[in-house]
């Protein structure tokens, strides 16, 4: 049979699989429409649960400051984010409608990878494309028909090239239902297969076709080349570097075993198509091995095509929504965490305030009585000097001065003070180095929360707090309060005025004497008095108030955290639910695809995380039949794991994860929704089942 002959029945059989993959795109649509109508109401009501909890909030009486509206926000952006949720599942499952008889291919690949060449060998072209992919742009969006298939070429996304080609490749990725991943002989990046990792983790089936790029030089003859390129298909070599991409899988938990490795000389295909003589062009043609490429796309689009074409609308549903779920899982425990951590730095805080308050007022009342005892000593020479001194409480106001008694009451503040803004901004410190080792931050375009602390925006608050001056009016003491200064001068003019009616001077000075220490005992009580009501009020309202203040707007900040960590669980067993009907309608399809039609009835609910893992539960008594099975795992080409339903979360936790991990190792908060593990390892395996028991049960797996 000739190639033309072939070419033409190729056409007829791919023409006959795109028929069927029709029907089954309509019937995909019509899973992915029920489920986004479903998923519409619910997330509805939803938002009017929030919307009820936004305006509460906001009629409270809780004061206007920056802090206080951050629950309100994160609530509004969480309302929002259902919005373009929907709006988005809308939009792409109407886009994949409106194509419904295109099975689509995408072609993924780092620059120079060899995209174009493929091209041009697919459409026949003359080559003018090939070599021109470093200078093309992210809107350089390139389609073409071959044998009927859709073929879709995106710039190079597997260097990484910038964020605009990033999005264009996802937004291709999401729409097509086989990824063609080109990797070279030259070696493997560790960007490509954290792009492959990508790829496959939203579900879409890869073939990878690895270009020999070795052996053609022009100054060759084309037998030394055609040996050349023979040689350069040295098996060992390319299991090599076969095995540096799979390495990467082991940290991924994906089996990339299962994924189909081509190995192709692209450019002697090329060159194939362009030499005039039949038999030599035939020569480069079979030794590029290109018929290998042609025949594992048209074999996996005739096997697999109509299941993928209905898997392609499923997807679209149920990979953002397992995405969702387990970004505000992640969110709501990550606020949690910053919950329990301002919880502990309040009691932290507020001992620390008990003990500093005791230990101020201690040396408030050491330093006045110290003051008083020193000037209480001051008064028997000042009284002998000065008993009869009209100018006497000039004199005493000088004395008091010299005491600085005034810089020691403010030193005492300002040490009182300084202890205390560095309590606040360790505190700052300390819950500034704890959130950022608790935070963890999320990224999705479908829902895109912030956590609600930021915890450099509070070490900086924390410092204004602590910053505020320290203020001791009325605290110079070289002023003697008025009534006293006047008292102290109707001392000493009464000497004067009474000298000519007292007859005995010795009296008259002894009584001079007493009075005037009487009124200096007097001025010391009055200012030590004043001292102590202005030294506890200062120290109170000026310096505690600064931790009691910061102690209250941490508490405000922690009951909002934890009132946004309970929104953002409740929201998520939510969305899990729609999850688990997804799951079940991909693997029903499944099973219709592979002839185990009714099977489905004995299965209880199906846990996924998209090409990586499915976990089947099934009903008391049921055992899934071997021959199915692995029927099964050739087409999902995902691990499987079958379990029985049990009443108890605990059983159906110990079976899926396994290893070490027994019922008894399990604790369950139920009212949180949490299951904490004892003894459990942290291997990708482990964490992959751990996720699909969590959809299972409806509990968020722990540590």
């Amino acid at each position: 049979m000739g190639k033309k002959q072939i070419e033409r029945k190729q056409y007829k059989e791919i023409a006959a699989v795109l028929d069927e993959c029709k029907i089954s795109a309509k019937n995909g649509y019509k899973i992915a429409s029920g489920h986004y109508d479903h998923l519409r109401n619910s997330l509805s009501q939803t938002k009017g649960q929030i919307q009820n909890t936004i305006l509460e909030y906001k009629s409270s009486s809780c004061r206007e400051t920056d802090l206080e509206n951050l629950l309100g926000n994160e609530l509004s952006e969480i309302n929002n984010s259902f919005d373009d949720l929907i709006a988005s599942f809308k939009e792409d499952v109407e886009n994949l409608r409106e194509n419904l008889s295109i099975f689509s291919v995408t072609l993924f690949g780092r620059t120079m990878a060899g995209k174009s060449t493929l091209m041009e060998i697919m459409t026949h072209g003359d080559g003018s494309s090939i070599g021109k992919g470093a200078q093309r742009t992210t809107r350089d969006v390139r389609e073409y028909e071959w044998y009927g298939l859709h073929i879709t070429d995106v710039p190079g996304i597997g260097a990484f090239e910038g964020a605009e080609d990033e999005i264009t490749a996802f937004e291709a990725a999401k729409k097509t239902d086989i990824i063609l991943f080109l990797i070279t002989d030259d070696g493997v990046q560790a960007s490509e297969a954290d792009f492959l990792e990508r790829v496959i983790g939203i579900g879409k089936p890869v073939i990878v076709v690895m270009n020999i790029k070795k052996g053609i030089q022009e100054n060759k003859t084309p037998e030394i080349n055609l040996r050349r390129i023979e040689n350069a298909f040295d098996m060992d070599r390319l299991s090599g570097i076969r095995n540096q991409l799979l390495a990467y899988s082991e940290t991924t938990g994906q089996d990339w075993k299962k994924i189909p490795f081509v190995y192709v000389h692209l450019q002697s295909a090329f060159i194939a198509q362009h030499i005039p003589e039949k038999q030599l062009s035939r020569k480069f043609y079979e030794v590029s091995r290109f018929n290998e490429l042609e025949k594992m796309i048209l074999k996996t689009v005739k096997q697999k095509g109509s299941f993928y074409r209905t898997k392609s609308f499923v997807d679209m549903i149920s990979v953002p929504l397992i995405h969702s779920m387990d970004m505000l899982l992640d969110q709501s425990e990550t606020n949690n965490s910053q919950g329990r951590i301002l919880s502990d730095k309040i009691d932290q805080l507020e001992k620390w305030r008990s003990r500093y308050e005791h230990e101020g007022n201690i040396r408030i009342e050491f330093l006045l009585n110290k003051v008083r005892t020193r000037l209480e000593l001051l008064i028997p020479e000042f009284v002998e000097k000065h008993f009869s001194d009209r100018k006497a409480d000039e004199a005493w106001n000088q004395l008091l001065e010299s005491e600085h008694i005034d810089s020691k009451c403010r030193d005492l503040l300002n040490n009182l003070d300084v202890k205390c803004k560095e309590r606040i901004n360790e505190t700052a410190r300390q819950i500034k180095k704890e959130l950022e080792v608790s935070v963890s931050l999320f990224g999705s375009k479908n829902l895109r929360m912030k956590p609600i602390i930021d915890s450099k925006r509070l070490l900086s608050w924390g410092g204004i707090v602590a910053g505020a001056a320290v203020t001791i009016a009325g605290f110079v003491l070289g002023v003697v309060p008025a009534g006293i200064a006047v008292a102290v001068g109707f001392a000493g003019a009464g000497f004067s005025l009474l000298a000519n009616f007292i007859t005995s001077r010795s009296k008259q000075e002894d009584k001079a004497r007493i009075d005037l220490e009487e009124k200096l005992r007097k001025n010391i009580d009055d200012n030590i008095e004043y001292l102590h009501k202005t030294l506890n009020n200062s120290f109170h309202e000026n310096i505690l108030k600064k931790v009691v203040t910061m102690l209250e707007e941490l508490a405000y900040i922690r009951d909002l955290v934890f009132r946004l960590s309970d929104t953002q669980r409740e929201l998520s067993w939510k969305l899990n639910k729609h999850i688990l009907d997804a799951n079940n309608s991909y693997i029903t399809e499944a099973l219709k695809y592979i002839g185990a039609d009714g099977m489905e009835y004995h299965i209880s609910q199906t846990a996924r995380k998209p090409g990586t893992a499915v976990a089947i539960e099934l009903y008391e008594g049921i055992v899934f039949p071997n021959k199915e099975l692995e029927d099964l795992k050739k087409l999902l080409l995902e691990s499987i794991f079958t379990i029985n339903r049990y009443d108890d979360p605990h059983e159906t936790i110990a079976e899926l994860i396994g290893g070490k991990v027994t019922n008894d190792s399990i604790l369950i908060e139920g009212k949180n929704r949490i299951a904490h593990i004892n003894n459990i390892d942290e291997s990708s395996q482990t964490i992959i089942r751990a996720n699909l028991a969590q959809q299972l049960t409806g509990l968020q797996i722990m540590k």
